[in-house]
């Protein structure tokens, strides 16, 4: 089922500007809004993933399940062993030309760096400091 048509109030001014703007790109406005938007979902959202793309085959390739996003199983394909990296990189919060970069060693690194808790922050009651403990409290 497809979404309606979305309609956008513009006032003179934005539309004026639109038109210039499009006409000097040789597009037609609508193509120029489009455009626009991409830029801007792309940088709030960052790039897309493969699982974006192809979400809706994700299951129908035979081995392409949960089990193997969650690592219990094995890819035995090419076409599922680049979903399944194309998500872990996204798990590890990297850009995909940095990960394409990465060995798989340090993807691992990288991964479990993500997924690690971080440090623990200082209890403020103790003092390694060598002065007495506040006893005031």
């Amino acid at each position: 089922m497809s979404r309606p048509p979305f309609s956008l109030r513009l006032d003179a001014v934005r539309l004026r500007r639109l038109d210039q703007a499009a006409e000097r790109e040789g597009i037609r406005p609508s193509e120029f809004v489009r455009r626009a938007l991409d830029e801007r979902i792309e940088r709030v959202l960052g790039e897309p993933s493969a699982l974006d793309y192809l979400g809706d085959y994700v299951g129908a390739v035979p081995g392409a399940i949960a089990e193997i996003l969650d690592g219990r199983v094995p890819p035995k394909d090419d076409f599922t062993a680049a979903l399944l990296d194309d998500y872990m990189r996204q798990l590890a919060g990297r850009r995909k030309r940095e990960w394409r970069l990465l060995d798989a060693a340090h993807k691992a690194d990288a991964l479990a760096a993500a997924r690690s808790p971080g440090p623990t922050p200082p209890d403020p009651r103790t003092d390694d400091t060598g002065s007495k403990p506040n006893t005031s409290e």
